[in-house]
């Protein structure tokens, strides 16, 4: 309700565009911040020290066979947006007090079907660079018909934050599945 907050200001910018020299490559740099007004201060704007969000984002990155993307997000605890969606894995909702290094990387397999290998590594901070945990997987995705898409993944998971008791979901895992489409409709 813009009429409840009337004196806050969320100011943000972003830039993207292709990276010369680098095919499709595309390099996003994003940033907000967010200060409250008192009515009665004149044009005098406060904000807490995690007030910020912000991300550098390099994607379609073809080196060779392999195409890969990277980025850094981090969202302040303190950072407000009035007008950002509500919906948890929204990006701002999904960092809040967080940030993130993440780096993926893709290449077709030659099998003589249609197949990719998929690698992800995640580091897991506290706002703004305190780690967490690393997260790293990788999955393989085949189809051998045209209808039939079968992956199986796996990866490992390390916290790294020493305080961290708990240690949970830590350790190697893996699934597989498969997806059968026909008539409109998906068998798992």
């Amino acid at each position: 309700d813009p009429a409840a907050v009337p004196h806050d200001l969320t100011f943000g910018a972003d830039v993207s565009g292709k990276v010369p020299g680098m095919g499709d490559a595309t390099l996003t740099l994003a940033g907000a911040g967010y200060w409250t007004k008192n009515p009665h201060e004149g044009f005098k704007f406060e904000g807490a020290t995690d007030n910020a969000a912000y991300m550098a984002k390099l994607s379609a990155l073809e080196i060779g066979p392999v195409t890969a993307n990277a980025s850094y997000t981090a969202v302040g605890g303190n950072f407000v947006s009035r007008y950002a969606s509500t919906k948890a894995t929204a990006l701002l909702n999904k960092y809040k007090g967080s940030a993130a290094a993440e780096l993926d990387a893709t290449v077709e397999l030659p099998i003589g079907m249609p197949a990719t290998l998929t690698l992800t590594d995640t580091l897991w901070m506290g706002y703004p660079a305190n780690p967490l945990w690393n997260e790293t997987t990788g999955s393989v995705e085949v189809t051998p018909m045209e209808n039939l898409v079968a992956t199986v993944e796996g990866g490992y998971k390390a916290h790294l934050d020493k305080d961290d008791a708990t240690k949970a979901n830590e350790g190697y895992y893996g699934h597989a599945d498969a997806k059968y489409t026909t008539f409109g409709m998906e068998i798992k």
